[in-house]
């Protein structure tokens, strides 16, 4: 229900007023982190490296420069520069080891590097990571790709294909085709 000062900051705002205020789901819609996220994981790198550098984040706002420097080193792994990204997912990581982002980074970053045994422990931590914040799907993912990660490594083929398959979040899939010359779900 609106209240009559609701109403009359919004006809303030109309008629200019007042600065248009905008919802909380607005703010998120318009988000540029949000638009440079979704470019990225369209493909679109490009767009999304040049938004990335525009947007300016207040070092005092810690969640949006970790999320800023996180979408950096997504967009570093794109590219394939696997030591800048692992620097950047690093920094945060180091600073907080429970950050399920920055570890489940860094397990991307030792899989495309072809350290399995270190891609293993990150993607656990992230697991366990995701977990707490009762990231359920997320959990499922990096459990089928662990697992898939060391059939791999015992020359279980078969097993790994079975795992990778299971995984739903189409990007980590891509990542898994691309690194291992797979097609996964096949159409």
């Amino acid at each position: 229900m609106r209240t009559p000062l609701s109403l009359l900051l919004g006809a303030a705002s109309l008629i200019g007023c007042a600065p248009p205020q905008q919802t909380f789901t607005e703010q998120i819609v318009h988000d540029p982190l949000l638009t440079v996220h979704s470019a990225i994981a369209s493909g679109n790198l490009r767009a999304a490296r040049s938004e990335l550098i525009a947007i300016e984040v207040d070092r005092v706002d810690e969640t949006r420069s970790q999320v800023k420097t996180l979408l950096l080193a997504e967009l570093a792994l794109k590219h394939g520069d696997v030591v800048n990204a692992t620097e950047l997912a690093l920094s945060i990581y180091s600073a907080d080891p429970s950050h399920p982002q920055a570890a489940e980074l860094l397990g991307k970053a030792h899989m495309q590097a072809g350290r399995f045994v270190h891609a293993l422990q990150y993607f656990g931590t992230a697991k366990g990571n995701y977990s707490l914040h009762l990231d359920k799907t997320r959990v499922s993912d990096l459990s089928h790709l662990t697992h898939a990660l060391q059939a791999y490594g015992d020359g279980d083929f078969a097993g790994a294909q079975r795992h990778w398959s299971a995984i739903t979040d189409r990007s980590l899939m891509q990542q898994v085709e691309d690194k291992f010359a797979v097609v996964i779900n096949a159409e």
